[in-house]
């Protein structure tokens, strides 16, 4: 009584971070099919009225299915919480690495879910980020991060500015602020 008990599959892979220190960047294919669960997942969160308020690579779980083939799932509910259309945030909630412009502003909604799990998507795609580069992301969304590492890593491979376009528009549309 008053208890919340979760049942969860074994997720022998330890969380995504893990991985992420350990390989730097994943491949496109790779990338996409751990998007694509992270996006389930918060869609599934969003369906049933809940935003995770958390979203980042140690709060996605790797386990592998009966191929081997590796999945994400969401984890740690800790700062979860149920809203209802329209509500909006004040409270200080998730890492600030991977929140969205409004969440460091202390006024923000549910779709602060959608902008973390853009930035998971970045980092997976062009790994992890300087202090400098997440403030030139989170103040001028994906076309900001670019100009910053256009004016001070002229040494940089080319990275997001020469990524196919699809996948420029998918992080662009992403990263936007509200």
């Amino acid at each position: 009584p008053g208890e919340l008990l979760l049942l969860t599959e074994l997720c022998g892979g330890g969380d995504l971070m893990h991985h992420v220190e350990g390989q730097r960047k994943f491949t496109a294919g790779d990338a996409a099919a751990y998007f694509s669960d992270a996006c389930a997942a918060i869609a599934r969160c969003h369906a049933v009225s809940v935003a995770h308020r958390d979203v980042k690579p140690e709060n996605m779980l790797v386990a592998f299915d009966g191929r081997r083939r590796a999945r994400v799932r969401l984890s740690d509910f800790g700062s979860a919480c149920v809203f209802a259309p329209g509500d909006r945030y004040a409270a200080d909630a998730g890492s600030p690495f991977w929140s969205s412009p409004e969440a460091w502003a202390l006024d923000y909604d549910h779709r602060g879910d959608v902008y973390s799990v853009g930035v998971v998507l970045l980092v997976l795609v062009d790994g992890m980020l300087g202090g400098d580069e997440v403030r030139a992301l989170h103040g001028g969304g994906l076309a900001g991060l670019v100009d910053y590492r256009a004016r001070f890593y002229r040494d940089r491979p080319p990275g997001l500015s020469a990524a196919p376009g699809p996948l420029r528009d998918l992080l662009e549309g992403l990263l936007a602020p509200e």
